[in-house]
């Protein structure tokens, strides 16, 4: 997986070399993850998420995508509880996780600690708690009491990079 990250260029051109095995199936997949907007100039009515143009091999346009929204709403969160999950077992990111965290008691306000995940989103008992990224500034998420309940808690991580197999919760939040 290769990532291209757009820093301040509002047009991105990309030239990737990629070695295909003649005869074989392949698959071209592409994630686009929207980090934000424009927040002034021109580019407010312009600027689009996605592929802008053509993406050719040998000179070939590809043609005939499907594209796939992951629309993260509410509804579709809770709607994960009744799914089927696998062990975490040498998944491949990007991918969705899921964490149980069981509260005997008074539920409490937390800090949700991700070492060694890298970048994506994080959702509790199907809020959307935040976006994480080890890049900081900050290095937790804060979990307001209210979003908990006594018993077990449902949490969700969408890994864009690499995956942990630990989460952390503390009573402070570590920031920068």
């Amino acid at each position: 997986m290769a990532t291209v990250d757009k820093n301040s260029d509002y047009t991105l051109n990309t030239t990737a070399s990629m070695f295909i095995v003649p005869g074989n199936n392949h698959t071209l997949e592409v994630l686009v993850e929207n980090t934000g907007r424009v927040n002034g100039g021109d580019e407010m009515n312009t600027a689009r998420k996605g592929i802008n143009g053509d993406v050719l091999t040998d000179n070939n346009t590809h043609t005939g995508w499907s594209i796939y929204p992951l629309d993260f709403k509410q509804s579709f969160v809770k709607s994960l509880v009744t799914e089927n999950w696998l062990s975490f077992v040498n998944v491949k990111s990007p991918a969705l996780f899921k964490a149980e965290l069981d509260i005997i008691g008074t539920p409490k306000d937390t800090f949700l600690k991700l070492d060694n995940w890298v970048k994506g989103n994080a959702f509790i008992n199907g809020f959307n708690i935040g976006r994480y990224y080890n890049k900081g500034p900050q290095k937790t998420l804060y979990v307001p009491s209210p979003l908990l309940k006594t018993g077990k808690n449902d949490i969700y991580l969408f890994e864009l990079h690499s995956a942990s197999n630990t989460i952390e919760f503390v009573d402070k939040p570590i920031l920068g």
